[in-house]
């Protein structure tokens, strides 16, 4: 790109163009270099990444959110920034409006400016796929439920890159209204949503392949129960302050896996107490960051766990992400030994690094998309 350009790549860019050009491999690997990054010992450099604490204005409908960051080993930094609707405003139910901005390490310009509406959703739900292969990859095809706590885009983007790496499920339900009240209408049109953009995501694989399920948190709890039994794959995706189901709910026949990761401040919680302390006691509880996690897993604080001593990184379990080719690198991922668990969980919080990486996981393929303005 000239110096005196910047690329302005669109949502529809990003929905339409990009997202079904992103491989697994692709998209995992560039979540376990922002994870390996984080590592204490990294190797990567000697020179740290860095991601101060973000930084935020209040507006009358939005707490507007700016969040620096840069891997160490990766050049280029982002910047990105979201405008999170207030439980008054009109716009509260409609999704959280971002940008991420890319500054050019030679130039120290902006190259970038990428919407990031998506973005959050997509690399929370691919750390959340690193730690469900390393997990039940070994049972991959004895995976035949997962069930989803929450109906936003970080549902959507849970379910669609399960279904890819777990292509043996049959059954998806997803669960809904646990933290707000909803009519019958309310969960019928989220239904409809959720299906349409499952099925633009998915593309050459048909929902008709599995049975999606909707289930109502408040009128439909022995339906959940049951689900909940058969699940292979949990994920909680809500900002729950309560836990969102009992822990003598999860007994799945084959092994149980959690993603947990709507909660992000010490008032909420999503998981039961009991859940997290067998897992920890196990050596089966993995966690994005432990300093991040230490201070705003509300799920992990209020079990009264010791993160540092209680978890591991996830960024520990990975294999080497600079080593190898892009896309041999779920096959590595497969390849990697891990604890054979009955019940195991991945608590995230999400890091600022992860915006990086899938930032430029974006840019790199948007080729012959977005806009080249003068700048």
């Amino acid at each position: 790109m000239h110096n005196n350009t910047i690329k302005i790549v669109s949502s529809i860019d990003v929905e339409s163009h990009i997202l079904p050009r992103i491989t697994l491999s692709s998209l995992l690997r560039s979540q376990a270099i922002a994870l390996h990054s984080l590592l204490r010992s990294s190797s990567f450099t000697s020179t740290p990444s860095q991601c101060p604490p973000r930084l935020s204005l209040t507006a009358p409908d939005y707490t507007q959110l700016f969040m620096p960051a840069r891997i160490s080993s990766s050049p280029g930094s982002v910047i990105k920034c979201v405008s999170v609707p207030k439980p008054s405003s009109s716009s509260a139910r409609s999704g959280i409006p971002g940008v991420n901005l890319l500054f050019d390490d030679d130039t120290g310009r902006l190259s970038h400016v990428v919407n990031s509406t998506c973005l959050t959703a997509l690399r929370t739900a691919a750390g959340s796929l690193l730690s469900s292969v390393l997990a039940l990859g070994k049972v991959k095809d004895q995976v035949k439920s997962i069930l989803v706590f929450g109906d936003g885009a970080q549902t959507v983007f849970h379910i669609w890159l399960h279904l890819r790496y777990f292509p043996s499920i049959k059954q998806v339900t997803v669960v809904v209204g646990q933290h707000r009240n909803l009519t019958a209408e309310d969960v019928r049109v989220k239904e409809d949503k959720l299906q349409a953009q499952l099925s633009a995501l998915l593309h050459n694989r048909s929902l008709s392949k599995c049975s999606l399920t909707f289930l109502r948190a408040d009128s439909e709890k022995s339906q959940v129960e049951t689900a909940l039994g058969t699940a292979s794959i949990i994920c909680t995706c809500t900002p729950s302050t309560v836990p969102l189901f009992d822990h003598s709910s999860v007994v799945s026949p084959i092994r149980t896996h959690i993603c947990a990761v709507g909660s992000y401040k010490p008032t909420m919680c999503e998981l039961p107490p009991e859940v997290v302390r067998s897992a920890s006691s196990q050596g089966s509880l993995m966690v994005d960051s432990k300093e991040a996690c230490s201070h705003e897993a509300g799920c992990l604080i209020q079990a009264g766990l010791q993160v540092e001593e209680g978890s591991v990184e996830l960024g520990t379990l990975l294999p080497d992400p600079t080593v190898g080719e892009e896309e041999a690198y779920l096959e590595r991922l497969e390849k990697q030994q891990w604890k054979e668990a009955e019940v195991s969980v991945f608590k995230s919080v999400g890091v600022g690094l992860q915006d990086v990486e899938a930032t430029k996981l974006v840019v790199r393929l948007s080729e012959g998309f977005g806009v080249d303005v003068p700048f």
